[in-house]
């Protein structure tokens, strides 16, 4: 025996995706899934390619450009450093030297002990602008350079993987390749 009805097939609560991206742009990749065809949880069903417009694209611009500014002021910085610890290690030097020759001088009752005292002051204060040019410069060439970043930022357009949600059979396909999708529209229902 056998009875003929027309009927809907309705699937059970959580087993029933509508597969929809949450970004928009146009549908690309191989292929969609089609109806009837089996897909597995975390499969690929479709790649929305996304266009940006002409004033995301301006903004990505400006923000490489701003990038690369930063880089180019923080290795001018870098090249300042290095040449202050320089002077400082040359006025160090002459310090250390007078200092020396000041107290031989004291020493000897060539020199009065302020004269002497001034000399080691001197040599004090050089060697702190010594070590502070020295910390500069390391704190300067430890910094990470933003190159890395600005490659990061090359263009404002952007691919995104829509991926199955669940295991099951492709019940609906909403759309093909090739055309327009909003975020949050349905592509397939599995």
């Amino acid at each position: 025996r056998q009875i003929t009805a027309t009927g809907r097939v309705v699937p059970a609560a959580n087993s029933q995706a509508l597969v929809a991206p949450p970004v928009g742009g146009i549908l690309s990749g191989r292929t969609l899934p089609r109806v009837g065809q089996r897909v597995v949880q975390g499969q690929t069903i479709a790649l929305v390619q996304q266009v940006a417009t002409s004033s995301e694209q301006a903004q990505v611009r400006a923000a490489a450009a701003s990038l690369n500014l930063e880089n180019a002021r923080l290795e001018a910085d870098r090249r300042t450093a290095s040449g202050e610890v320089e002077g400082a290690r040359v006025r160090l030097d002459l310090a250390t030297k007078e200092a020396a020759r000041a107290q031989r001088l004291y020493e000897r009752k060539a020199f009065s002990e302020r004269q002497m005292q001034a000399a080691e002051a001197d040599l004090k204060a050089a060697k702190a602008a010594y070590d502070a040019a020295v910390k500069r410069l390391e704190a300067l060439t430890n910094s990470p350079s933003i190159t890395a970043a600005s490659r990061g930022v090359g263009s404002a357009n952007a691919s995104y993987t829509v991926r199955a949600p669940l295991s099951g059979y492709v019940t609906k396909v909403n759309k093909s390749l090739g055309e327009q999708v909003e975020p949050g529209e349905a592509i397939v229902e599995i």
